[in-house]
């Protein structure tokens, strides 16, 4: 994780002081400067780009439980994200690959992707069908604050949330920005974003574009990931355009806010390859057109002095056509298969705070549908299979301020998912389940605290994994059942007036983990959703920082983990014995100094440790451990002085061009850099 700093004191419910403690215990973002003076200015700008944690007890309890890491907009801008996917580069135990249909997912703490809840500007983007969100369809232009949320969350998010909660907040700065870039393999991009106020009205514009031929191949041009006299991994281009409108009207007592998220990319999937990989089994597949959007609209308003209320409502889409190829040419079409997603959501949020508790009421449904045609290029005749599902949670979460030290927290909820269409194949059965979470928080000085936390949480099967067939890779299989997760946590925390450290050993006991194994039907190889018995995982997260003097910072973290599935039969037994692409160890050591008024440096040198990945047989490969190094360079041309600001910035990543492979022939990009100039106004 890149630089997260300082312990502070955050003020507790009318006056009662806790002191601010990592490990998701309470943090608050310190205070820039304000004024004329250049130097103050740059020195402000910098030390905002520290990391800071936020959960329980702050502005709203019910969101807060669990390990928080809030993420500023300055300190995600320090790294030049090109998307969503690059922000986890400061998140301990983040694991971050690209899978076989091409998405960037992220999991947190060795979980699978589809226990994690996404949200952008208060409301969930799942897409419903799958339970999961491509990482790149958020640009980097759009992203202001982004909080991560691990362990023993609450239960106000709604379903589906046992691996974690990432929330994005837009950038609604009120600055205007430009920005343009490029890099290795023909990468360049141009972003504009603004703000205007007219009235109570505050409305934030930002428009983006972004291309590149590929990804650097790791070895180059001599790469077997690489087409024949590139040094990029075959099939990795992509071309993509962002919008973004967000308006907000604040009142005396209330604010109205309205957003639309707009994406269209077109792209290419890296096939697995390599030595261990069968190519007769790999994805050759092309994304000629995919298009989310995203319409939000939210209120909130204070009844009286200790009652407020929040409504959301929001309307998604997210169409994509898959075309499939013979091989590696991308030349012999053999299949296409056409997405359409859509879903409806509300949520109401009510909220009860007096002096010492805060109790919330949270209730929330979604209806989604998806439509898929499949056919071959000389196909007259496309049928299309609808499937349509209904969600909902409702849910309570209560918060009590014990004494000035101790604080206890606890709330329960309740799931269903309704499978309403299922394109013929097999009656949907409904699935519901039962959440619970508790915590407990106490300060046993002015440096420590200690922190409990345990949850049960339930994951409902996607109906993709239910009743998709992927143009004939999978068999499928309407007779799963939920996985539940009995999730627990202990933190302590330890701060100084330059540093800190957080220890955070967790555990998650899950059964009827939904996986997937490999069947032959007619002689051919396909892939069956199953439950496995259960599985564990297990591990410990630290976290360092250090604020050497004012110029020089350094933060650390580690996680290492071990996940294992339960077994039934000695006959599956070593087939079943590992959960695919979980690394056991995550860490990294970053560094940042400022040079002078005007030039910032930093350094972070990363570890992946081993995995294992499920090969074309079904039995487990090696997937070796790798450390590499990143370093990022900004200088202001043009300090910032009445309101603008303009800097030039260069990116290397993966400096000695290691070779990664978090998914077996799937690996992750080499060496790369860019460079580029942001003017803020």
């Amino acid at each position: 994780m890149f630089f997260y700093h300082r312990s502070l004191i955050r003020k507790m419910i009318h006056g009662a002081n806790l002191t601010v403690l990592l490990a998701g215990i309470s943090h608050a973002a310190p205070t820039g400067v304000d004024g004329d003076n250049d130097e103050l200015d740059v020195v402000a700008s910098f030390q905002d780009i520290e990391t800071v944690e936020v959960t329980a007890l702050a502005t709203k309890p019910n969101k807060q439980t669990g390990s928080v890491l809030a993420l500023s907009k300055p300190q995600i801008s320090f790294l030049q994200p090109n998307s969503l996917a690059d922000v986890f580069q400061l998140v301990p135990s983040a694991n971050v690959r690209v899978n076989s249909r091409g998405e960037t997912l992220v999991s947190l703490r060795g979980a699978g992707e589809r226990q994690l809840a996404v949200f952008f500007d208060g409301v969930p983007i799942n897409v419903p069908w799958d339970n999961r969100f491509d990482l790149r369809l958020v640009p980097s232009l759009v992203i202001g604050n982004v909080n991560v949320s691990t362990g023993p969350t609450a239960a106000g998010f709604g379903i589906n949330t046992a691996g974690g909660i990432i929330e994005i907040e837009p950038d609604t700065s009120g600055n205007s920005e430009v920005l343009l870039e490029g890099g290795r393999g023909e990468q360049w991009a141009a972003e504009v974003k603004t703000s205007f106020v007219s009235g109570n009205f505050r409305t934030t514009v930002a428009i983006g574009h972004a291309e590149t031929d590929g990804l650097a191949a790791p070895g180059g041009e001599v790469s077997v990931f690489s087409a024949i006299g590139s040094s990029l991994i075959t099939n990795t281009d992509r071309d993509q355009n962002n919008f973004l409108l967000r308006t907000t009207s604040q009142g005396d007592n209330s604010k109205l806010g309205l957003s639309v998220l707009y994406s269209k990319a077109a792209f290419g999937v890296a096939p697995e390859q390599g030595p261990r990989v069968d190519a007769a089994g790999a994805r050759y597949w092309r994304f000629p057109d995919t298009e989310h959007m995203l319409v939000s609209g939210n209120y909130q308003a204070a009844l009286n002095d200790s009652i407020d209320v929040e409504a959301a409502s929001w309307y998604q889409s997210f169409d994509q056509q898959i075309n499939s190829f013979e091989d590696a040419a991308y030349s012999a079409l053999e299949d296409t298969l056409q997405d359409k997603n859509s879903a409806l959501g509300g949520r109401v949020q009510l909220g009860y705070q007096d002096e010492f508790q805060h109790v919330t009421l949270t209730a929330t449904s979604q209806w989604a549908s998806h439509k898929q045609q499949e056919f071959e290029p000389q196909a007259t005749s496309r049928p299309v299979d609808g499937f349509s599902q209904f969600s909902a949670s409702i849910g309570a979460d209560y918060n009590l301020q014990l004494s000035s030290t101790a604080s206890l927290s606890f709330g329960t909820s309740y799931d269903v998912l309704d499978p309403r269409k299922t394109a013929g194949r097999g009656r949907g059965k409904k699935f519901d389940g039962l959440n619970a979470s508790f915590e407990l928080q106490l300060a046993t000085s002015d440096r420590w605290l200690l922190r409990l936390a345990a949850a049960r949480k339930v994951r409902l099967p996607t109906l993709r994994e239910l009743f998709g067939e992927a143009i004939g890779r999978f068999v499928i299989n309407p007779d799963l059942m939920p996985e539940t997760s009995w999730l627990f946590e202990m933190a302590a925390g330890y701060r100084t007036g330059s540093g800190s450290f957080d220890i955070i050993p967790f555990w998650v006991e899950t059964s009827q983990t939904l996986d997937q194994t490999r069947v032959l039907v007619d002689g051919r190889s396909m892939r069956k959703r199953v439950n496995l018995p259960g599985s564990r995982t297990y591990g410990i997260e630290a976290r360092m920082q250090w604020q050497a003097n004012d110029a020089l910072s350094f933060s650390a973290d580690a996680t290492w983990s071990k996940s294992r599935a339960r077994t039934e039969s000695v006959a599956i037994s070593v087939r079943r014995l590992y959960l695919s692409d979980r690394p056991n160890w995550l860490a990294q050591v970053a560094a940042k100094y400022q040079v002078g008024v005007r030039t910032t440096f930093g350094l972070s040198v990363v570890h992946r440790g081993a995995a294992k990945s499920e090969g074309d047989a079904g039995l487990f490969l090696d997937l070796s451990a790798a450390t590499l190094a990143n370093i990022v360079l900004s200088h202001k041309i043009k300090l910032a002085q009445n309101g603008f600001d303009m800097e030039l910035f260069a990116r290397l990543d993966n400096l000695t061009d290691t070779f990664v492979e978090p998914q077996l022939g799937l690996p992750s990009e080499g060496r790369s850099f860019k460079l580029g100039l942001k003017a803020v106004f």
